[in-house]
């Protein structure tokens, strides 16, 4: 069967096409958009549990972390303290696992 070149010229027949695209395309910005809400809440919420965390920390994790990795108590609690901001997750694993 070969190709008709006459059905490219049906009238109407690509006659919605822009108004399906601007629909399509506000779909998706709108689902890009609560994807973004959603894990910005979600890192809200880690950062507080793991600022909680952090708080209970007893000065002994601290000390026995920077003997492990050869520095000062001081410099191991800004480590965790940059854990808990920028990873709150993993710093929430990495308590539980402690």
């Amino acid at each position: 069967m070969a190709f008709d070149h006459g059905e490219l010229s049906i009238p109407g027949r690509t006659g919605t096409i822009d108004r399906d695209l601007d629909r399509y395309k506000a779909q998706v910005a709108t689902d890009k958009r609560a994807a973004a809400k959603a894990a910005a809440k979600a890192l809200a919420d880690n950062r507080v549990a793991a600022s909680a965390l952090l708080a209970a920390m007893p000065p002994e994790r601290f000390e026995a972390a920077a003997a492990r990795l050869g520095i000062t108590p001081k410099q191991a609690r800004a480590e965790f303290k940059r854990l808990a901001f920028w990873q709150p997750a993993s710093f929430i694993a990495l308590e539980r696992k402690a």
